[in-house]
């Protein structure tokens, strides 16, 4: 599927739940060299994209969640080429539905991690009790 703006819809139902709501490796953008492969000059190729955080790759396209990178090499093999829609091709996937109700547990979750633990002079985290 090709949207207006020429770029390849994912494969699932395109709804970025799975873009937003994983904890996930992803590419990291500035790594990716013109021809969509993966600058070798790069030690870190990968980096790290936390649960409630919108992944840089993706756009939307009106409702329609859209992965800027999905068609370049760079993206195969990668965590998110290998994420496979639950439930049928032409349903609601199951996982969105489940990282909706799950988002408020986690925001308070990672709120009450920012309470409970400090960073002391050395940078190592401290419980507070």
């Amino acid at each position: 599927m090709v949207l207006a703006n020429s770029r390849p819809a994912m494969i699932c139902l395109r709804c970025g739940n799975c873009c937003v709501y994983l904890d996930i490796a992803i590419i990291d953008p500035g790594s990716i060299l013109p021809d969509g492969t993966i600058d070798p000059d790069r030690s870190m190729a990968m980096i790290f994209k936390p649960a409630g955080v919108m992944c840089p790759h993706l756009l939307f396209d009106g409702k329609t969640a859209v992965c800027t990178i999905h068609h370049l090499s760079c993206y195969r093999g990668t965590p998110c080429d290998q994420f496979e829609q639950i439930g049928p091709e032409d349903s609601v996937c199951i996982m969105s539905g489940y990282f909706r109700a799950l988002a408020p547990m986690n925001q308070e979750h990672r709120a009450r991690d920012q309470r409970d633990h400090q960073v002391n002079g050395d940078g190592d985290a401290a419980i507070k009790r």
